[in-house]
């Protein structure tokens, strides 16, 4: 074989290597696992302690649209749906907002197909030390924030059938005043929130959550609580 047939073959090599890499990172074969007008139950529980209070809320969800997933997704933020591709309603069907019960309740899905790669993407965004939950019909997190006057843990979960959130719950402890607690549970899931495995979980290389979910959720999270107290106040007026 002459050396400049082998140079060709070379070439030709490292060129079908580079397609076969592309096609790999374009191929991801995520989709959505629902369509628009599906709807998805859930149980809103709000609970505070000191002064006492507790309410219950039988909600639904109704996606309005879906977001395209991008070609080449290199970020989690690019495929993880949030609003306003949804609507929240009262069981009786009235529209649900903010003005109602004071906040609207954290709710996002992500796509099915390639849990791998969502997982992979997520711990890119690595900001806040986490557990992996991970289980036959779930997988999420659970993690911990410290303030100077206030702790937090949030627990997030979602199905492995369509991506969808199944469960939100979160913990707000501040160094004085009522602790907080919101429990989101989409019907047909457990409530458990402890870090769970009934098979292989995905393990990152580093610690953390996509900082715009822990973002929306940090934020969302003190505005539930200032609306949950002012309206304790306003009930015992």
């Amino acid at each position: 074989m002459s050396e400049r047939l082998c140079i060709l073959l070379i070439v030709c090599a490292l060129i079908l290597g580079s397609v076969s890499s592309v096609a790999a990172v374009t191929n991801h074969n995520l989709e959505w696992g629902f369509e628009v007008e599906d709807q998805f139950n859930y149980r809103l529980t709000e609970d505070m302690t000191n002064p006492s209070y507790t309410r219950t809320l039988d909600l639904y969800l109704e996606i309005d649209s879906l977001p395209s997933i991008p070609t080449n997704v290199t970020s989690f933020t690019e495929m993880e749906m949030v609003s306003p591709h949804y609507t929240w309603y009262y069981e009786n069907g009235t529209e649900l907002s903010s003005s109602n019960i004071g906040y609207t309740p954290m709710w996002s899905a992500v796509p099915i197909g390639n849990l791998s790669l969502v997982q992979e993407l997520l711990d890119d965004y690595s900001s806040h030390t986490f557990e992996w939950i991970d289980t036959l019909t779930e997988w999420g997190v659970t993690f911990s924030e410290e303030y100077d006057t206030l702790f937090k843990t949030t627990t997030i979960k979602y199905s492995k059938t369509d991506g969808v959130m199944s469960l939100y719950h979160l913990v707000q402890e501040p160094t004085t005043g009522p602790i907080i607690t919101i429990h989101l549970i989409r019907d047909g899931f457990e409530s458990t929130t402890s870090p769970t495995t009934t098979n292989t979980p995905f393990s990152p290389g580093g610690d953390g959550f996509d900082q715009t979910l822990v973002l929306v959720v940090g934020i969302g999270g003190g505005l539930i609580a200032i609306s949950i107290i002012a309206l304790v106040v306003m009930k015992r007026r």
